[in-house]
């Protein structure tokens, strides 16, 4: 039993043209080119995230300077100074704020003094517990290395 003549199986391209043989036929079929591979090896790929690991370790700065923790108590505690100051008040019926200092890295309680013209800042606001002036300075234990910012236009 024989194949009829015009039939061809593909087996090896063209090595000129990088054409299959037909399976109609014994002529280059347009359909059936050989494309190149496309795509990177696992080496390659392994390769550029090393590169990429390096760079970013290099490049990025550490953050040491100030931990999450401190953050989160400074944060927690100037809460915890505007809320006193709502409370306040409340309690008195007197204007209270918190007065953000970015130079000296600190924050005060205060009290207005309405009866002066222009209204007054008084810092003379104490803690409840500790009898002090409410300051928290961002400056000190366990605060150190946190500091206030100012954003500006807002």
């Amino acid at each position: 039993m024989s194949l009829p003549m015009n039939i061809c199986w593909k087996a090896k391209p063209f090595v000129s043209t990088g054409h299959y043989l037909s399976k109609t036929g014994c002529q280059p079929s347009e359909s059936s080119t050989m494309h190149p591979q496309r795509g990177f090896t696992f080496l390659e790929m392994a390769i550029v995230v090393a590169l990429l690991a390096i760079l970013a370790v290099i490049v990025v700065p550490p953050m040491t300077s100030v931990n999450h923790e401190k953050l989160r108590l400074a944060g927690s505690n100037i809460a915890d100074a505007i809320r006193f100051a709502r409370e306040e008040s409340r309690r008195t019926h007197v204007v209270h704020g918190v007065a953000i200092d970015v130079a000296n890295n600190e924050l005060k309680v205060f009290q207005l003094d309405e009866l002066s013209n222009p209204n007054l800042k008084v810092f003379d606001v104490y803690q409840p517990i500790s009898k002090q002036l409410y300051t928290v300075q961002l400056n000190a234990s366990p605060y150190a290395g946190v500091e206030i910012s100012a954003l500006n236009g807002v």
